[in-house]
């Protein structure tokens, strides 16, 4: 059996291990609508299966839009994820969330006061203290960064199945599109949360 130590280091292990899987698996902007979908993928070396969606483009705060698929500045992308052990579907205790932002090298997360992440879905509420830098890259004129959270299944389920879903990732808010959400919902359903 796991402590609750080892399967935080499991998790960012995978959180790792999914920021890398990102950079190869990343948004096509000829088919954008492929980063929506749910994939499943088993891994016979380490008797696991990974279960997500994304990157999905989120909003660009540079350019106020919720269609985007550039590497620009002010971008935010977002993928979610479970995994289990072998073929058989386990119920997760908890959904990974990946945000890829994009922004100047002033504008980084490491310099943000506000690390948090706050989610309103109808009249729930969630406050997530702590967000992580997963992967930190530096071009010069810059920064790409993964925040990973893990958020609990129930939760996510609720989150998922919203009519409305806002959001704040530190100091920025955004407010998450139908198809985002449908994308959740998917997530959640085959996840049993």
């Amino acid at each position: 059996m796991l402590t609750s130590r080892d399967r935080w280091i499991v998790f960012l292990l995978l959180l790792t291990l999914f920021a890398c899987l990102e950079r190869v698996a990343g948004q096509d902007p000829a088919f954008p609508e492929k980063d929506r979908k749910i994939t499943t993928v088993y891994n016979d070396k380490t008797d696991t299966t990974v279960v997500r969606f994304g990157p999905m483009h989120i909003f660009n705060f540079k350019t106020g839009s919720p269609f985007s698929y550039a590497i620009e500045d002010g971008e935010l992308r977002l993928s979610g994820f479970f995994t289990y052990k072998g073929k058989a579907l386990v119920k997760p205790e908890s959904i990974g969330l990946i945000f890829l932002s994009v922004n100047m090298p002033s504008n980084r997360w490491e310099l943000s006061k506000q690390k948090d992440l706050e989610i309103s879905a109808d009249d729930a509420h969630w406050l997530i203290q702590t967000v992580e830098v997963v992967e930190s890259k530096n071009s010069g004129s810059l920064v790409i960064e993964s925040l990973g959270v893990s958020i609990p299944c129930e939760s996510f389920g609720k989150i998922a199945n919203a009519k409305k879903v806002k959001l704040r990732l530190g100091y920025r808010k955004f407010d998450l599109t139908k198809e985002h959400s449908a994308t959740l919902r998917d997530l959640a359903a085959r996840a049993g949360c």
